[in-house]
């Protein structure tokens, strides 16, 4: 149901900081992954060593917390497999409850297991999800290790795990254990590759299962461009800024709060109208991230950014600076405290400041800054 659906969605945004899909090849030794036969075992000399081996593709996905006072990094994390455990949609559920708990996932099909959809419903889906920002999500589901055994067209998950032939089901087993061999191998590497001290480069890519190909091409809201924004490996580089996007292609946001070098002035210069007839900052910050001098500060627990674009979010915002004010007894916004506190004026100056607004409430607010620092020392 779409109510459920939303559910979810709520909690992954309340407790998952990053959720990232991709795909590795394992080493298979149950003979050709796209044409297995169900009386079919490992082959391995055991006096030599020698084996039959394929290759197979097996879909992961990965559930980051985000970080807490109680939780940091780096996180727990928990194995959950698609075959002897669940469905790997409900994996993704699974992996939000623990997320609150500061616990990662990570988590792949078994062999011959996959989402039973036909081209129609997978479709819908990348659908539903796309018009939440999250079209990846939907085009890396469509890919999965489930087969037409039985050449109806229709993929059978779990029709080959277990079987009639006891070594086949024994060696299915035995399958899943060497794929998280290779995934666990495979994440140990993230920690960094003395190839690539700066990170790797991030670069379009595309995978194929049967007749399909599906593009992991960064387009998150399916309007044809990379919608790559924010600081997603963690060096304080912004990767893009978009100018009010009808969709936005992550939680993040551009405040208006802007730090420039001396070059301002004459990258301003080669700023020109945009579409929409204006002169755009976000123009001349592309220069900068063009050149690579574009570095992102984001804001952790208690900041707080409110749009005023409208009527009914300016009054959103005048609620929510005067119940902060009033329940914690501080002002929001004083030049005259931030200068008192960073000693640019002293106690006589401020008083002549509080003196001129005697007759209000900010008055008395500058009044008590000094008695309390008469308090204090």
């Amino acid at each position: 149901p779409v109510s459920q659906f939303d559910a979810l969605l709520d909690q992954l945004e309340a407790s998952v900081s990053h959720f990232a899909i991709g795909f590795f090849e394992s080493p298979y030794l149950l003979g050709d992954p796209d044409a297995e036969s169900p009386n079919d075992a490992w082959r391995i000399d055991r006096l030599t060593g020698e084996a039959r081996v394929d290759r197979d593709l097996v879909p992961m996905f990965i559930v980051v917390p985000k970080e807490t006072e109680a939780h940091q990094q780096p996180f727990r994390t928990t194995l959950y497999a698609h075959g002897y455990g669940s469905l790997n949609i409900e994996a993704i559920a699974f992996a939000g409850l623990v997320a609150n708990q500061g616990v990662a996932t990570v988590s792949i099909d078994a062999q011959g297991h996959g989402i039973p959809l036909g081209d129609s419903l997978r479709t819908l889906l990348e659908g539903v999800l796309g018009t939440n920002c999250l079209a990846p999500m939907g085009r890396a589901l469509a890919i999965d290790r489930a087969r037409d055994l039985n050449g109806d067209g229709t993929a059978d998950s779990a029709g080959l795990f277990f079987s009639a032939y006891m070594f086949h089901t024994r060696d299915a087993i035995r399958q899943s254990s060497l794929d998280w061999l290779q995934a666990v191998r495979i994440l140990r590497q993230w920690g960094g590759h003395p190839d690539f001290p700066e990170g790797r480069p991030w670069a379009p890519g595309e995978v194929t299962r049967g007749s399909r190909p599906i593009v992991f091409d960064g387009d998150i809201n399916g309007d044809g461009e990379v919608d790559l924004e924010g600081d997603f490996d963690g060096d304080g580089k912004s990767m893009a800024i978009i100018e009010k996007p009808e969709v936005p292609p992550s939680n993040y946001a551009v405040t208006g709060l802007y730090f420039l070098d001396g070059t301002a002035p004459e990258r301003a210069k080669q700023v020109t109208p945009s579409e929409r007839g204006e002169l755009e900052i976000t123009t001349l910050l592309e220069m900068y991230l063009k050149d690579g001098q574009l570095s992102v500060e984001t804001m952790g627990r208690g900041f707080a950014w409110l749009d005023t674009g409208t009527h009914d979010s300016l009054l959103d915002a005048g609620n929510f600076v005067r119940t902060v004010e009033k329940r914690q007894g501080t002002q929001t916004g004083s030049p005259e405290e931030v200068a008192y506190q960073q000693g640019g004026i002293d106690a006589d100056q401020l008083a002549a400041r509080a003196e001129t607004f005697r007759k209000n409430r900010y008055g008395l607010y500058l009044k008590s800054l000094i008695d309390a620092s008469h308090l204090d020392s």
